[in-house]
């Protein structure tokens, strides 16, 4: 949604984490937090070397927790449904492949994506919407943080890296760049191209 100083962007997984988070977290050799990964009776899964190759939804050794964890009373039930709505938009509306269906590993599996766009002068003016939609946001800002914190909103840590990223360059891990090779090699394309970005 545009706004000022930068548009707000909400992009989250419907898991309590993102599967690349997980892979970011064994790059790192780090446990992962208790509450990301589970096996198939609901065990706590804090190896995240191991968790990765598991993390397949058609063999389903290991799966991401929904938002909210794995029970109603932390409100798992809403993740559970979150991820239930996406599968309903991107794959039987899109009519391509549910998560169980596709494999990481083939890189000629249909996804699918769904886009809903709204535009706001249906509801009325539409620079006044962003304004006060701004102003908001400004609010939310100002309200008091955690002590040695600030408050952000949605699109505020990614408009910071992107300055950050502009100025200096993209970091990536040493296993990152052996996996753009090997997709690159799978393309058919020429590795000799690719030139890391710091």
């Amino acid at each position: 949604m545009p706004a000022e100083p930068h548009p707000f962007f909400f992009d989250a997984a419907t898991s309590c984490v993102a599967q690349g988070k997980v892979e970011l977290y064994a790059k790192r050799n780090e446990p992962l937090p208790a509450t990301w990964v589970v096996d198939r009776q609901y065990r706590t899964v804090t190896d995240a070397e191991a968790a990765v190759p598991k993390l397949d939804a058609k063999t389903g050794e290991f799966a991401l927790v929904p938002l909210g964890g794995v029970s109603e009373y932390t409100g798992g039930h809403k993740g559970y449904g979150f991820s239930m709505v996406v599968e309903l938009l991107t794959g039987i509306l899109a009519q391509g492949h549910l998560s169980h269906e596709s494999k990481e590993s083939d890189i000629n599996t249909a996804l699918c994506h769904n886009f809903i766009a709204v535009d706001p002068a249906l509801f009325g003016d539409r620079e006044a919407i962003y304004q006060r939609f701004s102003q908001f946001l400004d609010e939310v800002r100002a309200l008091p943080p955690v002590e040695g914190h600030r408050v952000y909103v949605h699109g505020d840590k990614e408009a910071i890296a992107r300055e950050e990223r502009t100025a200096h360059g993209i970091p990536l891990y040493p296993q990152t760049e052996d996996e753009i090779h090997e997709i690159m090699r799978r393309l058919g394309l020429d590795t000799a191209q690719f030139a890391p970005l710091v």
